[in-house]
């Protein structure tokens, strides 16, 4: 039987760390990505918010003015709410594929490893253990399956959602238009 030799343990927990130290890199790039975005959303908001303010002042303050100023205010802030979001799902996505990605090369390290150790233990069994010891590597191969299908389908849920979501945005992006032209007239 073969046993994990004190180096072999060492490089398994040298390329652990290994992992870990880029997983967290790659958070934390994200996280200053999102940080960036922020504040530029603040900045951009501020000075759009002073600009308003500041025709507000040059108009004089007349309450039948302030409605159409209002409205052109207002108009491109569902614009800018769409692309701050998409910057934001990309940020979130290109992280979540970064760590997907590390995860399912551990996933294929560790069936691997787990395929070798039912073997090396199906050669090591007991003469009479046959059937047994078969049984093993055939439960264990059928988690695997069952993982990678689960795995499979979650990420198409999460497409289908993806696509849902956009087109939602999508429609609430476009304005609405009169069914007959004559909307608001009466």
């Amino acid at each position: 039987m073969n046993y994990l030799t004190p180096e072999q343990i060492l490089d398994a927990q040298k390329e652990s760390l290994d992992t870990l130290a880029g997983l967290t890199s790659t958070a934390l790039e994200g996280f200053e990505r999102l940080v960036d975005l922020n504040l530029q959303t603040m900045k951009a908001a501020l000075a759009e918010s002073g600009e308003g303010v500041h025709k507000a002042l040059v108009r004089g303050g007349k309450p039948g003015e302030a409605m159409p100023w209002q409205h052109d205010w207002f108009m491109p802030l569902s614009d800018q709410a769409l692309a701050y979001r998409r910057q934001f799902q990309v940020i979130a996505s290109t992280t979540r594929a970064d760590f997907d990605k590390a995860a399912e090369a551990h996933h294929e390290v560790s069936k691997r490893v787990v395929l070798s150790l039912m073997e090396n233990l199906a050669g090591a069994a007991p003469v009479g253990a046959g059937a047994a010891t078969a049984a093993w590597p055939s439960a264990i191969r059928a988690s695997l399956v069952l993982y990678e299908n689960w795995h499979a389908t979650a990420k198409q849920a999460l497409q289908v959602a993806q696509a849902s979501f956009d087109t939602a945005a999508g429609a609430a992006a476009t304005p609405a238009k009169p069914l007959n032209g004559k909307a608001g007239r009466q």
